[in-house]
């Protein structure tokens, strides 16, 4: 990314890790902070060990936010992006990030990249996503 190109996580809940759950999102935190995230933003209740993990391996915790909806994620990635910016998105369906996809619309006007990471095997679940607009797309990684 180019340097004034700012990275904003929006981080949810992964129900899929069962027993390993709080060891992994801790461990998501500190990739965070390792990447240099500069905005991290855990969504839900089970993911505010993200934010922790955040804090304490370094990202700045003016920096740091956790919600327990998608509304309040929403709201705070809009009023902290800026042109530029790139916006990953990341977690289970259920912590209902596919919200954020309601978004994507305003930022592909201005041409500006969200990356929402999925596992989404399901083509209705791809077609919720689709609705963030033209600047959509899938990789497939095997």
């Amino acid at each position: 990314m180019a340097r004034d190109t700012r990275l904003i996580a929006v981080l949810g809940y992964m129900a899929e890790l069962g027993s390993i759950s709080d060891e992994e999102h801790e461990r998501l935190g500190d990739l965070a902070a390792r990447l240099r995230v500069d905005r991290l933003i855990a969504v839900g209740e089970q993911a505010r060990l993200i934010a922790v993990a955040g804090v304490r391996e370094g990202v700045e915790p003016e920096n740091v936010a956790a919600y327990d909806d998608v509304a309040g994620a929403l709201a705070d990635v809009r009023a902290h992006a800026r042109e530029g910016d790139v916006v990953l998105c990341k977690g289970s369906r259920v912590a209902g990030l596919e919200t954020l996809a309601e978004w994507t619309p305003e930022r592909d006007a201005r041409g500006e990249p969200t990356i929402i990471s999925c596992s989404a095997l399901r083509k209705a679940y791809r077609d919720v996503l689709r609705r963030g607009g033209e600047g959509t797309f899938f990789v497939h990684v095997t």
